[in-house]
């Protein structure tokens, strides 16, 4: 016997959000898992500026332009659903804020409780709870609009900073990418050893996505 399952998905921040969770979401209404089957799905679609709709079918744009509801109306709705579980694909920042619905609604979801959730966005408040557990933490400042950060804290900014730079450089190369292949055909014994060690460089960080870009954007056949 398989379960009602609500998947919530969407973004009231922006587009790119809302397109972002609603490709996710489609890629798992997609795959077919077998122990899902039996399930029956259900899906919320949380659109830009906040309003809801419902739908058994996100595979058509125009399923999701169904009758737009407003927060506590939509809330009444998944009450009357009466979902087992819900399965959330909002990927923004408001993501806390929906499983905190559901948590007074009291039903039940996959993943971090609503406070984990906001602490975890939160890395001042994540460094302020691995301090009162206990655990060593780099020495750091809270940096506000308008504070010049130090000479002596730049080394540690460039180290918060490293995961933003991976994604930046990802983005420079793939935009990039057709003066880069460019600069190969000229100077290919310069750029090949370039490359090799930017890809070195990407593995060993763990930087999956500057990974994918770089083989996308290879200048040299493999």
């Amino acid at each position: 016997m398989g379960y009602r399952v609500l998947h919530l998905l969407g973004s009231p921040t922006d587009e790119f959000s809302f397109s972002l969770s609603l490709m996710y979401a489609r890629s798992f209404a997609s795959a077919e898992y077998e122990e899902a089957l039996d399930n029956t799905d259900m899906y919320a679609v949380v659109h830009p500026g906040g309003f809801w709709s419902f739908t058994e079918d996100i595979t058509q744009e125009e399923a999701l332009a169904g009758k737009m509801l407003e927060v506590t109306e939509a809330l009444a709705a998944v009450r009357e659903m009466s979902p087992d579980l819900m399965v959330q694909h909002i990927l923004c920042a408001k993501r806390p804020l929906y499983n905190a619905m559901f948590e007074i609604l009291n039903i039940p979801f996959i993943g971090s409780s609503s406070q984990a959730s906001a602490n975890i966005a939160d890395k001042a408040a994540t460094r302020a709870l691995l301090l009162q557990a206990g655990l060593p933490v780099p020495h750091g400042v809270v940096v506000g609009g308008g504070i010049t950060v130090s000479a002596t804290m730049e080394a540690f900014q460039q180290l918060l900073s490293l995961a933003r730079w991976k994604t930046l450089l990802a983005y420079k190369l793939f935009t990039m990418r057709r003066r880069w292949k460019k600069l190969w055909r000229r100077h290919s014994a310069m750029v090949t050893p370039l490359w090799w060690m930017l890809l070195l460089l990407a593995e060993k960080c763990g930087a999956g996505l500057l990974l994918r870009i770089m083989e996308r954007c290879r200048p040299c056949p493999a």
